[in-house]
C-alpha cells in the first residue's frame, strides 16, 4: 500500500490534487491510503503522529507555514518520503529542491504532468526498496546491479579469493 499525504489550504485545490492521485493510482491498480489537510499546522502535527508516508504533496504558499518549511521539518524527522510541491508560482522552486523535492508542479497542472511527476516518484520509491548486489569484476573494479534486474548469475571456475589476502 502506498501512503500519501496532501496539504493545500484551498479546499478546491485539495480536492483536485486528491482526484489526480486517485486517477493515477486507479490506472496503476495500486492500493493507496490518502491523508488530506487544508491547514499547514495541523498537517505537521498529523505527520508527526502518523508519519511513514511514502509521498507528500504540498502547496507552498499557505497561511502560517510555507510548504518548504513543512518539508524541512519532514526531513528533520529523517523521513524518506518523496515530496512533490504544487504551487501557483515558480519562485519557490530553488527552495523546494533544497529540501530534496522529487518534483515541482505549477498550478494549474494537467493529469499528464501530474502523472509524469508521480512516475518519477514511484520509480524513486521502487529503487529505494530494491535490493542491490555488488559484483567484484575479474581484473578489478566493481559493478552494482539491482536484484530485480538480475535474470541469472553464472559462476565460472568456482574461484573464491579472500579479499584479505
Amino acid at each position: 500500500m502506498v501512503r500519501i499525504a496532501i496539504c493545500d489550504d484551498l479546499q478546491e485545490q485539495l480536492d483536485l490534487i486528491q482526484k489526480a492521485v486517485q486517477q493515477y493510482f486507479r490506472d496503476k491498480k495500486k492500493p493507496i491510503e490518502v491523508f488530506t489537510s487544508n491547514n499547514a499546522m495541523d498537517f505537521v502535527d498529523a505527520f508527526e503522529k502518523q508519519g511513514n508516508f511514502d509521498i507528500v504533496l504540498l502547496d507552498i504558499c499557505m497561511p502560517g507555514l510555507l510548504g518548504t518549511d513543512i518539508a524541512a521539518e519532514i526531513r528533520k524527522q529523517k523521513s524518506q518520503a518523496e515530496i512533490v510541491f504544487l504551487s501557483t508560482s515558480e519562485e519557490f522552486a530553488v527552495d523546494a529542491f533544497a529540501v530534496r523535492a522529487a518534483h515541482y508542479l505549477v498550478k494549474p497542472f494537467t493529469q499528464k504532468t501530474f502523472d509524469q511527476a508521480m512516475d518519477r516518484v514511484m520509480e524513486n520509491i521502487r529503487q529505494r526498496h530494491s535490493g542491490k548486489m555488488v559484483f567484484r569484476l575479474v581484473g578489478g573494479g566493481i559493478q552494482v546491479e539491482e536484484v530485480n534486474a538480475i535474470l541469472y548469475v553464472e559462476s565460472n571456475g568456482h574461484i573464491y579469493r579472500d579479499p584479505g589476502l
